[in-house]
C-alpha cells in the first residue's frame, strides 16, 4: 500500500518478463484466499509462499528449499525463521513454505473460510501429511521474519475484530 511498494511493483510489472508477473488482489485481506489465487496463476513446478516481511539471511536458502522440495516423498519444506532480534520464531513449524504447485492445487490449497489469516499454513501442512507426504523443516535455509508487519496499523475497533477472528480461527483449528 505504500508509494514505495507500489512503485517497486510497477517497475517489476514494467519489465515485461515471463518469469516475473505482478498480480493484483483487489479484495479484503484474506491470506489464504490471496495465496490460493496466486497459485491458480502459477506456472512453475514449485510454489514458494513468502511473506512481504521477510529478509534473506543465507545466500543459498532457495537452493536448499528447492533441493528438498523436489524429493518425491516431500510435500512441502520450510525454512528456519528468526525474529529481528535473532531469536527463533519457528524451528519446527513449516512456515514460509515451498510446495509442489500441483500438490497445493490437488489438496485444495488453504482453507479460505475457516483460516482467513491464521493457521491456514499449519492446516495446509497437516493436509500434506494426511496425504502421505513429508513436511520438512530445515535450519539450512534461514530467513528473518518480522511477523504481521503488514497488519499493525489498525485502530482499536479493527484490533478487537482481529482478536475475535483469531479466536474463531483458533477454535476452528482445534476442531
Amino acid at each position: 500500500e505504500t508509494p514505495e511498494a507500489r512503485s517497486y511493483l510497477a517497475g517489476l510489472a514494467g519489465l515485461g518478463s515471463e518469469q516475473i508477473r505482478v498480480l493484483s488482489y483487489p479484495h479484503p485481506f484474506n491470506y489464504a484466499a490471496i495465496n490460493n489465487f496466486a497459485v491458480t496463476q502459477a506456472r512453475g513446478e514449485l510454489t514458494l509462499l513468502l511473506n512481504n516481511d521477510t529478509a534473506v539471511l543465507h545466500a543459498h536458502w532457495l537452493d536448499t528449499l528447492v533441493s528438498l522440495a523436489l524429493r518425491p516423498e516431500v510435500g512441502l519444506v520450510g525454512p528456519k525463521l528468526l525474529y529481528p532480534d535473532g531469536t527463533v520464531q519457528h524451528g519446527g513449524v513449516v512456515l514460509g513454505l515451498m510446495i509442489p504447485t500441483q500438490l497445493y492445487r490437488d489438496l485444495g490449497g488453504m482453507d479460505e473460510e475457516a483460516f482467513k489469516v491464521s493457521y491456514n499454513d499449519v492446516d495446509l501442512c497437516m493436509k500434506v501429511r494426511a496425504a502421505g507426504y513429508l513436511a520438512v523443516w530445515t535450519p539450512h535455509a534461514c530467513l528473518l521474519h518480522e511477523g504481521s508487519v503488514s497488519q499493525r496499523q489498525v485502530d482499536r475497533t479493527a484490533q478487537e475484530a482481529k482478536r475475535v477472528r483469531f479466536v474463531a480461527e483458533q477454535d476452528a483449528f482445534y476442531a
